[in-house]
């Protein structure tokens, strides 16, 4: 599922735990700290767009936990207003992460996504004993996708390749973690955000995850989704996620 963010998609709050995550993106591991929610009379709330609705920034947060209505919901990610068209079967886990199939636990997953509340910073040179890649990886979409698409005891599996989502330019990578890396998933680190630092970030559920990831550039800022599917992931699984995050608007 980020640090504080993720599970095998989470980050942990400065040292995660375990284990795109792209709209995904499944769960690999990374933990994100929950979005900030400021003090309001109401819950945050998922809002499918209607002409009367007129959200707050605090209940586009993203989804409460729980299973998710088919439609399409609004959320913030990076400071940006976006909404997502999800189809029925997906659940939400801990403000950053969703997964499916509903009902199963979010730390194993078939496919599962996170949506990071701000962007990864870096990726990891050593991704077993958490060191960072230096120089970091820089601030663009494609700096960010190449690093990805490097990072040691993974494979390419396509990409880093162009894309439109939302009116906006991104940049696509797909990666396969191997068999033979020489720690457990949940010891190997893929990257982090620069709140959190390399000490916090993201890491995979199990081997031979493929995590798919999509970086938007929205008008200079950063949006990171990232998705993973295990091997017991159906193609028509895997389309269906490629569809949600496809699906992206911007406000």
């Amino acid at each position: 599922m980020e640090t504080s963010s993720s599970s095998h998609w989470r980050t942990r709050p400065v040292a995660i735990p375990a284990a795109l995550a792209v709209v995904a993106v499944a769960v690999i591991g990374c933990s994100q700290p929950s979005p900030p929610v400021s003090p309001s009379p109401s819950p945050s709330v998922s809002v499918p767009p209607t002409a009367a609705s007129s959200p707050s920034p605090s209940d586009l947060a993203f989804f409460p936990d729980g299973s998710i209505e088919a439609g399409r919901h609004s959320m913030i990610r990076s400071g940006k207003s976006l909404s997502v068209d999800m189809p029925s079967g997906w659940a939400s886990h801990d403000g950053f992460r969703i997964y499916t199939p509903a009902g199963q636990s979010p730390l194993r997953p078939a496919a599962a996504f996170i949506f990071w509340t701000d962007p990864p910073f870096n990726v990891y040179g050593d991704p077993c004993t958490k060191e960072p890649l230096d120089p970091p990886a820089g601030d663009t979409a494609a700096e960010l996708a190449a690093a990805v698409s490097s990072i040691p005891g993974t494979e390419l599996v396509g990409g880093p390749s162009d894309l439109t989502i939302g009116g906006h330019p991104a940049r696509f990578v797909t990666i396969r973690v191997r068999e033979d890396i020489e720690c457990a998933p949940s010891g190997f680190y893929l990257w982090y955000r620069e709140a959190d630092g390399p000490a916090g970030g993201r890491w995979p559920d199990a081997l031979g995850d493929t995590i798919n990831v999509w970086i938007i550039d929205v008008d200079g800022t950063i949006v990171w989704i990232d998705g993973s599917a295990s091997v017991n992931a159906t193609p028509a699984l895997q389309e269906e996620m490629r569809q949600i995050v496809e699906s992206i608007q911007f406000d």
